[in-house]
């Protein structure tokens, strides 16, 4: 029989991150590690269900949020998992100078990995075998601004399977795809699966093995099991 999932709203989930960090006193730099890491151990395990290898090479799109030092993270664990991680930071107006933001870049850096400053005009596969999105987070709603809405329509555009970061972004997290954007070929949702997730059909995982059972009890979240050691589960 399929086990009936939680899908949590925008609200729900503020909720739970501000309990997670004002009452079980979790910092934000312990949980953006333990989310990238799921994220890197999700789109690997993705990878190896398809009968991939080390060594892909995979675009990571980092915005300017929670969601954008997340993807850092991803990008610093598939270095270690022997990928070839590439770094593209989209920001709005301009660079973000926290010190959060500052120390994950240089811990990227001091593993060689790579940081363009432009994106590619035209994303193929011939250079990619994967883009991690890390744009947006849960919080996203309204319409796309600049310079995002380029990025996001290249994104679209490609040929490259997308691995989305909890939510696809330009997504709203209750309503969906309102702003006809991409859809991914993966999504790992952290916490809980969001409801603009529900219907989804490409391959989904739920990242984010730190909730503790008295929140999973008092919002009613039912979640799939974790296995062994992972960090991830899929859906």
């Amino acid at each position: 029989m399929e086990t009936s999932y939680s899908y949590l709203g925008a609200k729900e989930m503020k909720d739970i991150d501000d309990e997670l960090m004002a009452d079980l006193r979790y910092s934000v730099y312990q949980l953006m590690e333990l989310a990238g890491l799921s994220v890197a151990q999700s789109l690997y395990h993705y990878d190896k269900e398809l009968g991939g290898s080390d060594g892909k090479k995979v675009l990571v799109i980092v915005g300017p949020g929670n969601n954008g030092g997340d993807a850092l993270v991803a990008a610093r664990h598939l270095k270690f998992f022997g990928h070839s991680p590439v770094v593209y930071r989209v920001y709005y107006p301009k660079r973000p100078k926290k010190d959060l933001y500052e120390e994950l870049v240089t811990q990227c850096e001091n593993l060689e990995i790579e940081f363009i400053d432009e994106l590619p005009e035209d994303i193929t596969t011939e250079a990619y075998d994967y883009i991690l999105d890390g744009i947006f987070g849960f919080s996203f709603s309204g319409s796309i601004r600049a310079p995002f809405d380029d990025v996001i329509t290249k994104m679209g555009a490609s040929d490259v399977p997308i691995a989305s970061i909890d939510v696809p972004s330009g997504w709203n997290v209750d309503e969906g795809n309102v702003n006809g954007t991409f859809t991914p070929s993966m999504v790992i949702s952290l916490t809980a699966p969001k409801k603009c997730m529900e219907g989804f059909t490409g391959a989904h995982y739920i990242g984010g093995r730190f909730v503790p059972k008295p929140i999973i009890d008092k919002y009613s979240i039912t979640l799939p099991e974790y296995s062994g050691l992972d960090q991830f589960a899929r859906l």
